[in-house]
C-alpha cells in the first residue's frame, strides 16, 4: 500500500503544513525530521476511504536535534509555549505546532537510556507510547517514508483500539475525559469501528467471584434492613437525590442485587441496574427492574441519558489510577445538572480483603476525603458531604452528593 503517496498529496493541498515545516526546521539541527499525529493518519484516511475532515492546523513533529531552548526562532505574529511535557509549542490563532526532540517522545521507562539507543530504537519505543493504534505512525521527511506498522494496520483494518493504557489514562485525565468518549469519537470522525479495551484485570475477575458467592448473604441478610440503613445515615442525601432530579431515569452502579433500586422505583423513578456480577443482575431482573451485566469502566450507554447516577460503595474497587476515567464517564453520561451520589471507604490504600467463608477476596481502594474531593471538583460541583461509622466496616463510610454543572 503506497501510504506515501496520499501523505504528499496532502502536503501540497495543505497550505499551513510547508509553513509548519519551515519553522521546525529553523529550530532542528541537522537530522531527521518525522510528522506525527493527526495530520499524518487523518490524511491518509481520506485519501483511502474519502473521509474529509477539516483543514488540519494542529501539526506535531518530532526532531532528531533540536536547538537549545534559548536557542529558538519565533517567527513574526507567533507566541511560544509549552506542551505538558515541557516541549517547544508555536502558537498563532488556530494553529498550533508542537515540536517534539526524539528523545522526549520515548516511553518514560526509556528516559535513562536513550544515550544508548538507535534512532529506529527510539521510533519504535514512540509507536509502543502512542495512545491509540491510529496514533502509532510517522512520516518520514528526510526519506519520504510512512513508518509504524500498528499505525498502518489499523488504518487498513479500520479499527481504533487502545495502543498504551496507560499513556491513554493520563492523556484523558488531563482532558477531563473517558478513554470510552476518547475511542468513540475518533472512531466517528474516522468512520472507523471503535474497539474498546477489556479492563478485565485478574482483581477485577477476583472481585467478581466474590460477589457471584454471596449472592444469598447480599440478598437475604441485607435487603430486608437496607431501607433502614438509608434512614439512619443517608435518608437527607437520598431525599434530596430523589427530590432534585430533572427527570426520572437514574443508574444505579454497582447495583448488586438491586436494593437502591428498588427503593428509587418506590419513590416513581425509572432505575437502570449495572453491575459486573451476572448473578446479581439475575436478581435485579427477577424482582422486576431494568438490568445490565456492565463492567463500570465499559459503559456504553448514550452520553446525557440519564438524570442522575448512584454509585454506592461501587468505584472502590477500581486502582486509583483509574477513578478519574469513570467519574469522567458518569459526567459524560449525565444530563446538564444531573446528580451523582458516590459512597466509598475511608483510609489510603489499595487492598484486597478476603471473605473467610467463600475463600474470595476483593478489591478495594480507600480514600481520604480530601483526595477525593479533589478528583471530584475537576467534574463536578460538590453539594454536600458526609462521613459516618457502620457495623460491617471497620473504617468509615464518606459520600459525597455532587451536581454536574
Amino acid at each position: 500500500m503506497n501510504f506515501e503517496s496520499y501523505i504528499e498529496k496532502g502536503i501540497k493541498e495543505n497550505l499551513g503544513f510547508k509553513e509548519a515545516l519551515d519553522i521546525v526546521k529553523a529550530n532542528s539541527l541537522k537530522g531527521r525530521i518525522f510528522a506525527a499525529g493527526g495530520f499524518v493518519y487523518r490524511t491518509i484516511v481520506q485519501g483511502l476511504y474519502g473521509v474529509k475532515s477539516d483543514e488540519i492546523f494542529d501539526f506535531d513533529f518530532i526532531v532528531e536535534n533540536p536547538v537549545d531552548s534559548d536557542m529558538i526562532k519565533l517567527p513574526h505574529d507567533w507566541d511560544l509555549r509549552t506542551t505538558h511535557h515541557g516541549d517547544s509549542r508555536f502558537i498563532n490563532g488556530i494553529k498550533q505546532i508542537d515540536l517534539f526532540p526524539i528523545n522526549h517522545a520515548v516511553l518514560p521507562s526509556d528516559y535513562d537510556r536513550t544515550h544508548e539507543m538507535s534512532l529506529d530504537e527510539k521510533l519504535n519505543s514512540y509507536f509502543r507510547r502512542a495512545c491509540l493504534n491510529m496514533q502509532s505512525i510517522a512520516y518520514d521527511l528526510n526519506e519520504r517514508r510512512v513508518l509504524g506498522e500498528i499505525g498502518k494496520k489499523s488504518i487498513l483494518e479500520r479499527k481504533i483500539e487502545v495502543n498504551n493504557i496507560q499513556e491513554s489514562i493520563d492523556f484523558c485525565k488531563a482532558r477531563r475525559m473517558s478513554i470510552h468518549k476518547f475511542i468513540r469519537d475518533k472512531a466517528k470522525t474516522l468512520q472507523f469501528k471503535a474497539i474498546f479495551p477489556d479492563f478485565n484485570e485478574g482483581f477485577k475477575v477476583e472481585t467478581k467471584m466474590f460477589y457471584d458467592k454471596v449472592l444469598d448473604r447480599y440478598w437475604k441478610d441485607r435487603t430486608e434492613s437496607y431501607e433502614q440503613f438509608i434512614t439512619n445515615y443517608l435518608s437527607e442525601e437520598f431525599n434530596f437525590f430523589v427530590e432534585n432530579l430533572l427527570g426520572k431515569r437514574v443508574m444505579d452502579l454497582g447495583s448488586g442485587p438491586g436494593r437502591d433500586s428498588l427503593l428509587f422505583k418506590q419513590k416513581g423513578l425509572q432505575p437502570v441496574c449495572v453491575d459486573i456480577s451476572s448473578s446479581m443482575i439475575k436478581i435485579c431482573r427477577e424482582n422486576g427492574l431494568e438490568a445490565y451485566e456492565k463492567d463500570i469502566e465499559n459503559l456504553d450507554f448514550e452520553d446525557g441519558s440519564f438524570d442522575g447516577i448512584w454509585a454506592y460503595a461501587s468505584l472502590l474497587h477500581l486502582p486509583k489510577n483509574r477513578i478519574y476515567n469513570a467519574v469522567a464517564r458518569v459526567k459524560e453520561l449525565l444530563k446538564p445538572n444531573g446528580l451523582f451520589l458516590i459512597g466509598m471507604v475511608e483510609g489510603d490504600k489499595e487492598i484486597f480483603y478476603k471473605n473467610n467463608k467463600t475463600n474470595h477476596q476483593r478489591f478495594f481502594s480507600l480514600y481520604q476525603d480530601n483526595e477525593l474531593k479533589q478528583i471530584l471538583e475537576d467534574y463536578f460541583q460538590i453539594i454536600s458531604f458526609k462521613r459516618f461509622n457502620v457495623k460491617t466496616s471497620q473504617d468509615p463510610y464518606i459520600n459525597f452528593l455532587c451536581r454536574k454543572i
